[in-house]
């Protein structure tokens, strides 16, 4: 819908036309929209959004903001300013010629203006000469009503540092490479709904940015896209995603809880590492692999449960955790890589299960509350029945676990492996107890009725 803005004494009235032009002062009367009273003297022409509830309009050379309720105006829009006579507002609006917007061109149709409006229709070249815009600390306000638009391009809108406000495109289904990158003056932005993928570093250092609203659209995201969004307190993430890259919410150290999608099957590394406010997660119970360092660092985590799907911990996942106190590990895992949970300082007790077959390095490293390790050791398909998981000298390396808990080992069992189970870690035990068929919790680890045998050091 296009307004005409005309102004007497003391009023501007906002009337509903057909097509203007940027000289046009007389169009097609319609219905008044708005009153607005003011000085004299000014007359304007302006665009409004289909699905628009506000109206900016402007005085001398500064923007302000109205409501307006009327017909055919609807909720969710959002108004800017296309057709402006006064040569003082900050405003640029640049129609695209398809296949003909050079980056060069685009830099001289702004100028220093700072709120920029691109109508018209653009093609995938015009999107990727957007990168025109690369450092520029002008710009506060983007809008783009172009059609054809399906893809910001690599680096359209990187280091942008005043951008603070983005409307895009309903046609969007791809934002590239470190397209708003170190735009570290937005605060939210809202994603259109048809979006499918977002690029690696597509919003990293967006430090300012508090919150974002993805679309169910959404399939997949990039390496690293919101790494170091250091104000970002909260994300819902589409059901639809499948797929978050290595370091995706790297140092998002505001970032106080999550709910992963139950599509998505794999964690990969740095993904969560340095969120240090990450209380809470919860993991989706289809998910099979954690990548290295993936909650590294996390050190606002008090307790997770891993799906049964999962069969590895990988190298340092869970390292510098200081505030996790539990871990519940699945049947199935097989290994727990270098690190893996070095320095988790608070964690007190971990049942291991039988399907383990190596613990690395520095697994459980200045780990000093972690004193009960619950060890399901029996294997009947070795000649002497008991299965311990291989380790290194440096596994329990600064940490002091002083009692085994061997789950399902009956006396006869220990007695014949007796001298593997007291050395094994290379710990010093002051204490075994064999056949323990309690839970895992350490509650139960002091009730002698939850198992049949104990061995004491001399």
């Amino acid at each position: 819908m296009h307004v005409q803005i005309v102004s007497d004494a003391s009023r501007i009235t906002l009337r509903q036309v057909n097509a203007l032009s940027p000289t046009t002062e007389n169009g097609e009367a319609g219905k008044s929209v708005m009153e607005m009273y003011k000085e004299a003297g000014l007359m304007y022409n302006a665009y409004i959004l289909p699905g628009a509830t506000e109206i900016s309009y402007l005085t001398d050379s500064k923007a302000k903001k109205s409501n307006v309720s009327s017909d055919g105006l609807k909720a969710g829009g959002q108004v800017q300013i296309v057709d402006v006579d006064d040569s003082n507002v900050d405003v640029a609006v640049v129609e695209a010629t398809e296949g003909n917007m050079s980056g060069e061109w685009l830099t001289n149709s702004v100028g220093a203006k700072k709120k920029i409006v691109i109508t018209g229709k653009m093609n995938n070249t015009d999107m990727e000469n957007l990168a025109a815009f690369t450092y520029n600390n002008s710009i506060t306000d983007l809008c783009i009503l172009a059609t054809g638009v399906t893809s910001i391009g690599s680096k359209a809108f990187n280091r942008c540092t005043s951008l603070a406000s983005i409307s895009l495109p309903q046609s969007l289904t791809s934002i590239g490479e470190r397209a708003f990158g170190y735009c570290n003056s937005l605060t939210s932005i809202s994603l259109p709904q048809g979006l499918t993928s977002i690029g690696i570093d597509a919003f990293y250092y967006c430090t300012s940015l508090t919150s974002i609203d993805l679309p169910q659209s959404l399939t997949s995201i990039g390496e690293w896209a919101f790494s170091n969004c250091k104000s970002l307190t909260s994300i819902d993430l589409p059901q639809g995603l499948t797929s978050i890259g290595i370091g995706a919410f790297y140092y998002c150290n505001s970032l106080t809880s999550i709910d992963l999608p139950q599509g998505l099957t794999s964690i990969e590394d740095n993904t969560f590492q340095f969120c240090t406010s990450l209380a809470s997660i919860s993991l989706p119970q289809g998910l099979t692999s954690i990548g290295s360092s993936a909650f590294s660092d996390c050190t606002s985590l008090a307790s997770i449960s891993l799906p049964q799907g999962v069969t590895s911990i990988e190298n340092f996942t869970f390292s510098n955790c200081t505030s996790l106190a539990s871990i519940s590990l699945p049947q199935g895992v097989t290994s727990i890589g270098i690190g893996a949970f070095s320095n988790c300082t608070s964690l007190a007790s971990i049942s291991l299960p039988q399907s383990l077959t190596s613990i690395g390095e520095w697994a459980f490293e200045n780990c000093p509350k972690l004193e009960d390790i619950v060890l399901s050791g029996c294997d009947f398909n070795v000649p002497s029945g008991l299965f311990l998981p291989a380790t290194t000298s440096d596994t329990f390396s600064q940490s002091s676990p002083v009692t085994l808990f061997l789950r399902d080992v009956p006396a006869a069992m220990f007695s014949s492996n007796a001298a593997a189970c007291q050395s094994w870690g290379g710990v010093s035990w002051k204490a075994i107890h064999y056949d323990y068929n309690g839970p895992d919790d350490e509650l139960y680890h002091t009730d002698a009725a939850r198992y049949s045998g104990h061995w004491t050091a001399p």
